[in-house]
């Protein structure tokens, strides 16, 4: 019996020595996060969003609370803790101080017309619960389109006007129509006025070789040439540089690039000499051949060989 009464005092005193070791740790707020971690030790895990920190330490009951201990900083300041172990505690205002029973959840969720039999979670912070999954989107998203749709389809209906039988119908005004100079086909089509549009360089750029062969033709027959020369190419050359009296090894400069350029402008200014016209008329010839050409061959101009 003395045994008995020994070994219950032994377990009396381990339990009140353990009760007595056990020490409670509290969080001020202000605290920085190296003060947290001084008096909490390393976190489970710690996650930063902006400038706010939260910081994750084991209770013992997580399962049972939901969540784990949590201190929430802001600015490297706390500002916040949910603790729900009793050897935790925060000396400011906690957003969560205590766990709710499943009772008072379900008397809260019928007060707010929730019939729902769910319990909610304890009323912290989205990220207190440990590795919590993100939120998940928005499942309502077509139901904010299909009243769009009901509400255009009546409007349509509405501005669409109804004839009565019997009622007489509205005279239709005639189309009015661009004029005939303006018409375009959509398709692609080419109408009159696109055609002769189209027609006027080519009929300008015929004219122009007309009275460039003409004129050249009349000014090779002056200078004692075949006048059908003017109408076969490289031998039009050269009886040109014939008249300019240039040698006929010339020939081979028309086929270089730039050179054959000034090559022609000293040629024309060379024909021009001999009909007793200055350097402007051969520059006239070699850029505006189709009006000088006719005008040396056609005019009171003279060869003078």
């Amino acid at each position: 019996m003395r045994a008995l009464s020994l070994s219950a005092l032994a377990l009396v005193c381990s339990l009140a020595s353990t009760g007595l070791g056990q020490s409670i740790v509290s969080i001020d707020s202000g605290m920085s996060k190296a003060d947290v971690i001084e008096k909490l030790g390393q976190p489970l895990w710690a996650r930063t969003y902006g400038s706010s920190t939260f910081l994750a330490y084991p209770n013992g009951c997580e399962k049972s609370c939901g969540t784990q201990d949590m201190v929430i900083l802001q600015d490297d300041h706390v500002v916040d803790a949910i603790f729900r172990s009793p050897a935790h505690r925060y000396s400011g205002k906690s957003s969560s101080p205590r766990m709710i029973s499943a009772a008072d959840a379900r008397s809260v969720a019928r007060s707010k017309g929730d019939t729902s039999s769910a319990v909610p979670a304890p009323s912290t912070p989205s990220v207190a619960a440990s590795k919590a999954a993100p939120p998940p989107a928005p499942q309502k998203a077509l139901a904010i389109t299909a009243p769009a749709k009901s509400v255009a389809a009546p409007s349509k209906a509405a501005a669409t006007p109804v004839v009565q039988a019997g009622a007489a119908r509205p005279a239709r005004s005639a189309p009015v129509r661009p004029p005939a100079a303006a018409q375009v086909s959509v398709t692609g089509a080419v109408t009159p006025a696109t055609a002769g549009l189209a027609m006027f360089p080519l009929a300008f750029a015929s004219l122009w070789a007309i009275l460039f062969l003409a004129g050249s033709w009349r000014a090779f027959e002056k200078a004692h040439k075949p006048g059908w020369a003017a109408l076969v190419p490289v031998y039009n050359l050269v009886v040109m540089l014939d008249i300019a009296e240039k040698p006929i090894w010339w020939l081979l400069l028309f086929l270089v690039p730039i050179v054959n350029a000034l090559v022609m402008i000293v040629v024309f200014i060379e024909i021009a000499k001999r009909f007793n016209k200055g350097a402007l008329f051969g520059i006239g010839l070699t850029f505006l051949g189709a009006i000088f050409f006719p005008i040396l061959g056609f005019g009171e101009a003279e060869y003078a060989g």
